[in-house]
């Protein structure tokens, strides 16, 4: 009985900790009635108790329709909320082309926002009732869940429209599953543009899964722990686009914490992982990542950077059992199994290599970089400096421009992987979050800009009354920027908008928020004739600068043409652009959501990172406007004389410098939670450009060009290739790297999705997949082997590519940095090794520290000695190997260094 007590005071010590908010003595508390003022429907408002014995879901279902109507978000008060039912978050119907009666149903995307108080001493809780026998058994294809938010296709109620579900989220809930609830899950969501999961935890108990599918597409899940349960995440599904899930623990899963079946590249940035057993990540029908002879080039593949992954128990299964699947780790410790990644296949002749262990399995083992791909269909799967390698990857430390290719070619085997006595590092979740609490609407210091006057419902211009409240909130000021009311115009039902007509400047470190990114709205579609390029929201020019900016839309008008013509193709007039961001590696950018108004042109520039610009950008989702061309792709054609696209009103379709994204000159590092860009199409040009920069991550793309994929085909197949645009261009920029894409979109024979060049280095592109037409080899209108992934030009004009025949697994720059030895790399006056060239036996000195193993390749990544030291020194004999040119990996204390020797 002491035993047990004891279990349940450290679950309740654990529970709190993973709980712990603000408390009321950091808020200002405010009414149900101010916080309807604010943009919130509560719960407590329309009779929820939260006591934890009350059943409250009729009041809190009661809340979601009324948020739905009211255009509000629901708002949870500190609490135990018990519920006996599934509570349905419904969006409303979307109704195509221009037969909409509200804003819903046009770029606005109204999406449902559920969000629980950072007041109390942990989140509100929601409470499955126990014994519920509508959660009793386990349904794999439509299980009992706490939340389930969705969008219909049409009035029958078991159809999908999950392309069209927009902007719902969760934000800072537990989610409690009860107790013999096996057939329960927390949330089930499968969403697409701005669809998150946020500041979530769930406690499955012996419930079947936390998260039942995720979302993709620009959506995204964020800061979540799942303890208990058969799985932490069971994903059958998700939208196009990387699924991304950012800042993950799991624990306590019976059966496997990750099951995974999925038509796109699933990846986790930033987690920790424990489990009794080996198949952390499993095939949902038990065991392996399976084959799907559909959209075969983007499924299932598997990329995992930043985290840890504990094994208790004793096991012989790998952490990673796939089939047919590409897999990119990077930065991984792992302990308590003897194999990371073990691979079979479905085909009669599976590859040779792929079995990634440890040696020493008791202590933690760290996964630098490691890439896998089946290769099963022909396909360049990796490319590195310029050279198509085997089916492996695997390198020790980053890129040393001072080593052949050959040197990053090993088979995985005994010892490979660094040994590390010590616990992995703290921030490995850490360094991708940012502090719980930050938007809390009942914080004590936050200013809300209708203190100063500004309205969003009463049709007057407010900018200075929000740059007033941000200049009175001081350096470190919290400004709130409350929700608009819903209204009827002229028989269409539209939110009340913050007229904006002039920059807004945020100080050196404000906080901008509002209630979610679809119903707080500064419309500076009035804008027009600005005396500059000007932009909606402007940050200040410091490396150390922090601002933050949260959770509202931004809408700017078309761009317009002046007179002023050089052959057909006009000048633009100054416009008016949604973000100007110079603010070091510190800011934060999240859930911001930009419309584009449509126009005769497409877009100029919407967002621009520059000077000292960087930051941790969260669930960043550009869809901009259509231009003509993308209606009737058909009448888009190929004018030589003005080098330009045009409808056959003679409009151009995007300027040449049209970019949804223009990073330009920035060294801080910046980072994006995941990137989602797609409709404009720039003749020659990209939807996002990278110039000129470095230090740039990309975690989970999703990419779309001409709006669907027939239209983009039209455009490729009237116009030359240089006039057909590209996704990304990379120009004179390093340390570069993007991870896990998947999207519609495709470009011209000859051409590449994204195209690095201009000196470029130290690029990276991984777990990068695609679909739609010009997918297959017989896809004659544009075979795939005729345009590219990625298209490097070195700066001695040597192109290398990869085509979009496939899946790529990893492209590395053929181009790397001089001065790109690795940080954590043995110093190279510290070891000495004679004599070079030798004959027979190798001598291995270490001046300071105790050697632990070293390592002998050749060049095609064979292993021809290997040893385990513990001494400052050892002889490697050599004399039953060839003579030619070897490999000598030496391991000291967590770090190595690779020397060249020669065999005689």
């Amino acid at each position: 009985m002491k035993k047990i007590k004891l279990v349940l005071l450290f679950f309740i010590l654990f529970c709190f900790s993973v709980n712990a908010q603000l408390g009321s003595s950091n808020c200002n508390l405010k009414t149900d009635e101010q916080l309807n003022d604010m943009g919130y429907e509560t719960v407590r408002a329309h009779g929820a108790v939260g006591d934890g014995f009350t059943d409250d879901t009729v009041a809190i279902q009661a809340a979601i329709i009324a948020s739905n109507s009211s255009r509000k978000a629901v708002y949870f008060h500190p609490g135990t909320y018990l519920v006996s039912s599934t509570l349905i978050i419904e969006q409303d119907l979307y109704i195509g082309g221009n037969n909409f009666n509200n804003e819903n149903n046009n770029m606005t995307r109204y999406g449902h926002k559920l969000v629980g108080s950072y007041c109390g001493n942990e989140k509100p809780v929601i409470k499955l009732q126990d014994n519920l026998s509508a959660a009793n058994t386990v349904n794999v294809n439509d299980p009992f869940s706490v939340f389930k938010l969705f969008r219909r296709k049409n009035s029958d109620p078991n159809s999908r429209d999950d392309s069209r579900s927009w902007n719902t989220s969760i934000h800072n809930l537990t989610i409690d599953l009860g107790t013999n609830n096996p057939g329960a899950v927390g949330i089930d969501q499968q969403g697409a543009e701005g669809c998150s999961a946020q500041e979530v935890t769930i406690l499955a108990n012996d419930s079947f899964a936390g998260f039942y599918n995720l979302n993709g597409s620009g959506g995204y899940t964020y800061n979540v722990e799942v303890i208990g349960g058969s799985h932490g995440i069971y994903l059958r599904s998700s939208r196009g686009g990387s699924t991304l899930v950012v800042g993950l623990k799991l624990r306590d899963q019976t059966i496997s914490p990750i099951a995974v079946t999925n038509y796109v590249p699933f990846g986790v940035v930033g987690f920790d992982i424990s489990s009794s057993d080996g198949g952390v990540i499993s095939h949902i029908n038990g065991g392996k990542l399976a084959y799907s002879n559909s959209s075969h080039d983007s499924g299932s593949h598997i990329f995992l950077i930043d985290g840890k992954i504990d094994i208790s128990g004793v096991s012989t299964d790998a952490i990673i059992e796939n089939t047919d699947r590409s897999i990119y780790l990077k930065n991984i410790y792992v302990k308590g199994s003897t194999k990371v990644h073990a691979y079979t296949t479905h085909i009669d002749t599976p590859a040779s290599l792929g079995e990634l262990k440890v040696s020493n399995p008791s202590t933690w083992s760290l996964i630098n970089e490691y890439s896998f791909t089946a290769g099963l269909f022909g396909e360049k799967g990796q490319l590195l400096q310029g050279q198509n390698t085997n089916n492996l990857f695997y390198a020790n430390n980053p890129y040393d421009s001072t080593m052949d290719i050959a040197n990053y070619l090993y088979t995985p085997d005994e010892n490979v992987i660094v040994s590390n006595e010590e616990e992995p590092p703290s921030d490995l979740i850490s360094k991708h979050l940012y502090a719980i609490g930050l938007l809390n609407p009942e914080g004590a210091n936050v200013v809300s800009v209708a203190d100063y006057g500004a309205n969003p419902n009463d049709d007057v211009n407010d900018t200075e009354n929000i740059q007033n409240a941000i200049d009175s909130a001081g350096d470190n000021g919290v400004v709130f920027l409350p929700a608009g009311e819903l209204y009827d115009s002229g028989g269409i039902e539209r939110l009340g908008y913050y007229k904006i007509d002039g920059t807004i400047t945020l100080k050196k470190n404000t906080r901008l928020f509002g209630v979610s990114r679809y119903n707080s709205v500064l419309d500076a579609s009035g804008w027009s004739n600005p005396s500059q390029n000007s932009a909606v929201i402007k940050s200040q020019n410091y490396t150390d600068a922090t601002p933050v900016i949260a959770d509202f839309k931004i809408i700017i008008p078309p761009v317009s043409s002046t007179g002023n013509y050089n052959g057909i193709v006009p000048e633009f007039e100054n416009h008016v652009y949604s973000i100007d961001w110079q603010s070091g590696e510190n800011s934060i950018y999240k859930d911001v959501f930009t419309q584009n108004t449509y126009g005769p042109f497409g877009d100029r520039k919407v967002h621009v990172i520059s000077n000292n610009g960087g930051g941790k950008w969260y669930g960043i989702t550009q869809a901009g406007s259509y231009p003509p061309c993308q209606v009737n792709a058909g009448n888009c054609n190929n004018s030589t004389a003005n080098n330009s696209y045009t409808d056959t009103n003679g409009n151009l379709v995007s300027h040449p410098e049209s970019r949804k994204m223009l990073i330009d000159g920035t060294s801080q590092k910046l980072s994006f939670y995941p990137y989602h860009c797609q409709h404009d199409m720039p003749v020659s040009g990209a939807l996002w450009e990278i110039i000129n920069a470095s230090n740039v991550n990309v975690y989970g793309i999703k990419s779309e060009m001409g709006s669907i994929p027939e239209h983009m085909m039209n455009v490729i197949k009237d116009n030359d290739p240089n006039l057909v645009p590209v996704w990304l261009f990379i120009k004179n920029s390093n340390n570069i790297s993007l991870y896990g894409h998947e999207g519609t979109s495709q470009t011209a024979q000859g051409r590449g999705l994204i195209e690095v060049s201009d000196n470029s280095f130290d690029i990276t592109v991984t777990s990068m997949g695609r679909r739609g037409v010009g997918l297959l080899p017989n896809n004659t209108e544009l075979n795939q082997d005729s345009w590219c992934f990625v298209k490097e030009i070195a700066p001695d004009n040597t192109i290398n590519t990869v085509t979009a025949q496939g899946f790529l697994s990893l492209f590395k720059s053929r181009q790397v940095s001089p001065l790109s030895i690795s940080e954590n790399a043995i110093d190279l006056d510290t070891v000495i090794l004679f004599p070079n060239p030798t004959k027979n036996y190798l001598n291995i000195t270490s001046k300071v520290n105790t050697i632990d193993s070293i390592s002998v390749v050749d060049l095609l990544g064979k292993k021809v000695f290997h040893k385990l030291v513990n001494d400052k020194s050892a002889t490697a004999n050599l004399n039953n190997v060839n003579s030619g040119l070897y490999l000598v990996t030496v391991y000291i204390n967590n770090r190595s260094r690779i020397f060249k020797i020669i065999k005689k």
